[in-house]
C-alpha cells in the first residue's frame, strides 16, 4: 500500500467491499482491523485513476459514505492513510496498524512486524491486508515467508494464517486479502491457485472465495477466507454486493474455478 492511491478507484471499490462486508449498514457488524503493508511513495506514475469524483450521478448513491469521504480527501490533498482512519468509513471500532512493513527483506525483521501486527488485531472479528501487490504467487504456486527474502510488495500464504488465529483447525477470525493480478498468469488461473493454496493451509477452512472489481486495470481481487462462524454471512453480503454494484463486481469459488 502506497500513499498516494488512497482516493482512487481501487479505494473506492475497496472500501465499498469492506463496508459491505463488515456490516456497516447491518446490525449484525463485524470488528474490521486494517493492516496496511505501507510503503513510501515510489516515483512510478500512479494514484491518478479519481476521474470517477466527478461522476456522483453514477458512484455516489452506490456508497454515499466512501464516495463522499473520498471525495474530500482528493480534494484537500490529503491522501494517506491517516485520512482514511479519520473518516470513519467501517462500524464500532475498527484497528488500524500503520507501521511500515520492512523494506530489507531481512526474515527475522519481517516476522517481528508480522506478530506487531497480529497482536494488534487479536480482538477483531474480520482483518483486511493490503499490501502493495498482492499474495506472493510464483508460477502457479503460492509461497511462504521462507521461500524467499520476504518482498515488502506482498503477503505470503503463511502470513495470512497467522492473522487467523493460534490454531489452524478452528480459526478464530476472518481474513481478506487484495491481490492484483499479475499478466504473468490468466486471472482464473490466480484465482484457482489462490483458493486452492489458501484450502490446503487453513485446515478448518469454511471455504474461501474470490471477489473481482472490475473498474480499470489493474486487476483487483479479493480473497475472503472465512472462519466457519461467519461463511455464510459473508457470502452473503458479498453477493449482495455484487448486486448493488451489478457488473463492477463479481463472486468466485474455488468450484468454479476449477
Amino acid at each position: 500500500m502506497q500513499n498516494k492511491y488512497v482516493g482512487d478507484i481501487g479505494d473506492y471499490g475497496k472500501y465499498s467491499l469492506l463496508r459491505a462486508l463488515s456490516g456497516a449498514d447491518d446490525n449484525e457488524s463485524l470488528r474490521l482491523a486494517v493492516v496496511w503493508y505501507l510503503r513510501p511513495d515510489d516515483k512510478k506514475p500512479g494514484g491518478n485513476q479519481t476521474g470517477y469524483l466527478g461522476q456522483p450521478d453514477k458512484y455516489a448513491a452506490l456508497d454515499p459514505k466512501v464516495f463522499n469521504s473520498l471525495s474530500k480527501i482528493v480534494k484537500l490533498k490529503r491522501r494517506n492513510v491517516r485520512s482514511v482512519r479519520k473518516a470513519r468509513l467501517f462500524p464500532g471500532e475498527p484497528v488500524y496498524f500503520e507501521e511500515w512493513v520492512p523494506a530489507n527483506r531481512k526474515l527475522a525483521d519481517r516476522r517481528e512486524w508480522l506478530e506487531r501486527a497480529v497482536t494488534d488485531v487479536a480482538e477483531c472479528d474480520l482483518v483486511f491486508l493490503d499490501p502493495d501487490n498482492g499474495l506472493r504467487l510464483y508460477k502457479g504456486e503460492g509461497l511462504r515467508l521462507e521461500d524467499e527474502p520476504p518482498n515488502s510488495k506482498h503477503v505470503y500464504f503463511d502470513e495470512v494464517m497467522h492473522y487467523m488465529g493460534p490454531d489452524k483447525s478452528v480459526p478464530d477470525k476472518s481474513v481478506v486479502v487484495i491481490h492484483h493480478a499479475t499478466p504473468m498468469l490468466s486471472v482464473d488461473q490466480q484465482i484457482a491457485t489462490a483458493l486452492a493454496e489458501i484450502d490446503r493451509l487453513v485446515e478448518g477452512s469454511a471455504g474461501a472465495f474470490a471477489l473481482r472489481y472490475h473498474r480499470f486495470a489493474p486487476v483487483r481481487l479479493f480473497f475472503v477466507i472465512p472462519a466457519d462462524r461467519d461463511r455464510n454471512l459473508l457470502f452473503a453480503r458479498a453477493a449482495e454486493l455484487c448486486r448493488v454494484h451489478g457488473a463492477d463486481f463479481s463472486l468466485h469459488t474455488r468450484e468454479q474455478a476449477a
